[in-house]
């Protein structure tokens, strides 16, 4: 095993040995499973969309997502093919196992892409699913699932998107929008 893959696996097994007991279980299986399927990236975005009436943002969430999904869950897992934590130390998992690759994490990747989209145009709400992000990051090195570097390549993969979106929006076609008037 290299070494980088030592050095996780001791931070994994830390967090197994000191911070894993039934009630932080309860409660990072409930978070990481907030982050399956963009699930309650999908509803928020439906909310902006209907409820708050603010369709750029509902709409910049999906693209956000989609965008996330193709970057990490189609064309770098596949090329990285890290095998998951679990397939390397026998482990008691907290939710089936799964069939893909483990960097980067998909759910950091979308959850951070979408809380981004949202911070750029709501701060304070912003913030709070910055922090939701991160409880989603932090829930899948709990459940032994991603190594801490794909949680932080997630996290980096989805801040770029998503603020490579917001740059395409305000730069882009905003002032081209502005040009036409």
């Amino acid at each position: 095993m290299c070494p980088r893959y030592l050095f996780e696996m001791r931070v994994l097994n830390f967090i197994q040995d000191n911070i894993r007991n039934s009630f932080f279980d309860s409660i990072f299986v409930f978070i990481t499973k907030l982050g399956d399927y963009g699930l309650i990236w999908i509803l928020l975005a439906l909310y902006f969309i209907f409820y708050k009436k603010n369709i750029t943002i509902g709409i910049m969430i999906f693209i956000a997502l989609l965008s996330s999904a193709v970057v990490t869950n189609f064309w770098l897992k596949e090329l990285v093919a890290r095998p998951r934590p679990y397939t390397m130390q026998r482990i008691d998992l907290l939710i089936k196992k799964s069939n893909e690759f483990s960097f980067p994490s998909g759910h950091t990747s979308s959850s951070f892409a979408v809380a981004m989209i949202i911070y750029h145009f709501k701060k304070d709400f912003g913030k709070w699913m910055l922090v939701l992000a991160g409880l989603i990051g932090f829930s899948r090195v709990y459940i032994f699932f991603h190594y801490p570097t794909d949680i932080i390549g997630g996290l980096a993969i989805g801040i770029l998107l998503a603020d490579g979106i917001y740059y395409i929006y305000t730069k882009i076609y905003l002032n081209k929008k502005n040009k036409e008037y």
